[in-house]
């Protein structure tokens, strides 16, 4: 039993050296057991020593395989006294099975650099697999079993970490999730102890079946990306897609955007030309230079062509199109009025180009007005297609609020969207997140943000570039909640 081992001094463990030469202030030269000084050709250099060792002694305890030396030393951040430990168990003479392992992540780090399989199983079978128990036990995650289980995970003891992760174990105590001992842990076992975290929430009967399947879908969603990495992503593909119900004529929308436009007086002189297409559009300077700083520096500097010619090109647009822009420019325009994609698809990219940043913001409006307003039974195509546009646009995220939590319908639907398979990862996350979210609405609102909404901890632990949200119920979503506290009441 370890209670009743005793523990070595450093005196007594200095006493199994044969021979200790100092060789300057910091380091003493070192030759354990009973080696000959003359067989030591390789160095292992610990905090206090240069310990000398023959290389026939250090294959044997590799087993043969490969050590990484560099001139015959190697550099390990542990004590002597701890590597002459372990080094003593591939010589039983020196062996003293009822000392204590006192540092294991000190220890486990020699055994990997030196290679010492033996020494790792049984370190395995004598420190980490009796705090199993036997199988019949449960097991609970308590701070010192996720303290043990990170290290056998960093350093290869796979029979311990399986024999935990198979009973697919979760927190009772979901305030270890805050503590040093599960943050340390690798991603895929916090993921993994998450999930059957919320998977255990879900045993009861007191849940209706689509939610058990949702749930499923969502951690299967998550698997492809925590352990595979080859969730598809096409993002930089990615274009807004609309629906043929808001589609309209290319040709009515010409006709229109010509007929809105007020061209200037070409023979004044303060007005510009500008070229698209091969065609003119006469503009006033005042018009461009106000709205746009890129006008401004075009044609307020005599360094560019354009401000001494007055003359603009803009190659790759469509004269239909920045028709259309400048009539934004010229008089007032309710982007509420105006048929939804088609023209803020072609508005947002020149605003962007050109920094027009009030139109920006209008057309920003525009879209936090139409989300506020997505409540509807099918509006999910219209919000994926918002969310796009944006991300599309690198619009902030002050929208994103409004678009994720009005998607009222399960993740299994929004998954076969179009819409949603070229959305970002990111966003894509994102609304795997709210959905969770609302299925775990009979938690406490801290642990469910514990796990699923806290800076730096559970699921925002797990994905790059997920912050915190503010996520909300949905008209739908409300009615939908309270149906449920009815019928089986808000548990923990």
């Amino acid at each position: 039993m370890a209670n009743k081992r005793k523990q070595k001094t450093s005196a007594e463990m200095k006493s199994i050296a044969s021979k200790i030469i100092k060789i300057d202030e910091r380091k003493e030269k070192l030759v354990p057991f009973d080696f000959d000084d003359n067989d030591c050709d390789l160095i292992i250099i610990t905090k206090e020593n240069e310990v000398y060792l023959p290389s026939g002694f250090v294959k044997m305890l590799s087993n043969g395989e490969d050590i990484q030396l560099r001139d015959g030393k190697m550099n390990i951040d542990v004590s002597t006294e701890c590597l002459v430990r372990c080094l003593s168990f591939y010589d039983l003479r020196f062996w003293d099975e009822t000392q204590v392992f006192e540092n294991l992540r000190d220890v486990l780090s020699v055994t990997k650099m030196l290679k010492m399989k033996g020494l790792r199983d049984h370190i395995e079978n004598e420190e980490f697999l009796p705090l199993i128990r036997a199988p019949s036990v449960s097991i609970h995650l308590t701070d010192s079993l996720l303290a043990h289980l990170g290290i056998a995970h960093e350093f290869g003891l796979h029979c311990f970490v399986q024999k935990i992760m198979v009973r697919n174990v979760p927190l009772r105590n979901f305030n270890l999730i805050k503590s040093p001992s599960f943050n340390r842990l690798h991603r895929d076992l916090r993921f993994e102890i998450l999930k059957n975290t919320i998977n255990d929430q879900f045993s009861d009967s007191s849940h209706f079946n689509h939610e058990l399947l949702e749930i499923q879908i969502i951690f299967n969603f998550f698997d492809f990306i925590v352990f595979e990495n080859r969730s598809l992503n096409v993002a930089p593909k990615k274009s807004y897609v609309v629906s043929p119900a808001i589609n309209t004529s290319w040709n009515s929308f010409e006709e229109t955007a010509a007929r809105r436009f007020i061209p200037y007086d070409k023979d004044l002189t303060d007005s510009v030309t500008l070229i698209v297409e091969n065609k003119e559009i006469y503009v006033n300077s005042y018009l461009l230079t106000t709205n746009s700083p890129v006008f401004k520096a075009m044609l307020n500097s005599v360094s560019f062509k354009e401000g001494q010619s007055k003359r603009v090109e803009l190659p790759g647009k469509k004269h239909s199109e920045i028709l259309f822009f400048l009539h934004h420019l010229q008089t007032p325009q309710d982007i509420g009025n105006i048929i939804d994609f088609p023209d803020i698809t072609i508005l947002a990219p020149l605003c962007r180009e050109y920094q027009v940043d009030w139109l920006t913001k209008k057309i920003k409006d525009f879209i936090r007005v139409r989300a506020a307003r997505l409540n509807k039974k099918g509006s999910k195509i219209v919000a994926l297609n918002y969310l796009l546009f944006s991300e599309e646009m690198g619009f902030d995220e002050s929208n994103d609020t409004l678009l994720v939590n009005s998607l009222s319908c399960g993740f299994h639907s929004l998954q076969t969207c179009l819409e949603f398979s070229v959305l970002s990862r990111h966003k894509q996350v994102l609304i795997a997140r709210k959905r969770l979210w609302l299925l775990l609405r009979h938690f406490f609102d801290k642990y469910r943000d514990l796990i699923l909404n806290e800076e730096g901890f559970g699921f925002l632990s797990l994905f790059e570039e997920q912050t915190v949200f503010d996520f909300q119920y949905n008209k739908t979503e409300c009615a939908y909640v309270k149906e449920f506290q009815e019928k089986h009441g808000k548990g923990e």
